[in-house]
């Protein structure tokens, strides 16, 4: 401290407090719901990114991330789906038809 109260560095040169930052969390919950519950974190890195854009808050690059991930896997989970639903229809097709010979049962 210097003679007047002040704070200063070793120098002698006054140091100055500045209030932190707020800590924005929704950035890291989306990121984490994006590996957990695509669909989710995808939806809240898009509210973290507009609010960030708005406010001017830290945790953009966070948010850009969970909104890659999240459409990534989301994509990876509707095609999954769609590849399932596919090939139950192909398994359900071929189980139809007999092949010739094969002995049916007798009807009534």
């Amino acid at each position: 401290m210097g003679e007047d109260g002040r704070v200063t560095d070793r120098n002698g040169t006054p140091r100055y407090a500045t209030a932190p930052r707020q800590a924005f969390p929704l950035p890291l919950v989306a990121l984490a719901m994006a590996l957990l519950v695509a669909p989710v974190g995808l939806v809240l890195g898009i509210v973290a990114r507009r609010r960030i854009l708005r406010t001017g808050g830290d945790g953009a690059g966070t948010a850009i991330a969970a909104i890659v991930v999240g459409a990534v896997v989301t994509a990876l989970y509707l095609l999954l789906a769609v590849t399932l639903v596919v090939l139950f229809v192909l398994v359900a097709d071929s189980t139809s038809t007999l092949p010739p010979g094969f002995p049916t049962p007798a009807p009534g």
